[in-house]
């Protein structure tokens, strides 16, 4: 896997937090496949989950949802908390 990939992917391997405004994951999902205009392959249903499953905070979604290229999203990882940690910036 390229070192793009595995920002990339890294970026999807987040999760929400329920109860608030921001984008769903599935949003977060969907906007990012757009962007990256399909390059990682699209498991969207694996994505969506790993999203559900970390827990990212609404600002890190709002982020992601506002992204307009590649270098945008990397730029929202530092929103993200890493693996096994409580969960993103709120």
């Amino acid at each position: 896997m390229t070192a793009m990939r595995k920002v990339l992917f890294a970026l999807v391997l987040v999760a929400c937090n329920k109860g608030d405004t921001g984008p769903t994951c599935s949003q977060v999902v969907d906007h990012m496949l757009d962007v990256m205009k399909q390059t990682m392959g699209s498991d969207r249903v694996g994505m969506v989950k790993d999203c559900e499953d970390r827990k990212l905070g609404r600002e890190a979604r709002s982020c992601y949802m506002a992204a307009k290229s590649l270098g945008d999203l990397a730029a929202c990882q530092k929103l993200v908390a890493p693996a096994g940690s409580a969960g993103g910036a709120h």
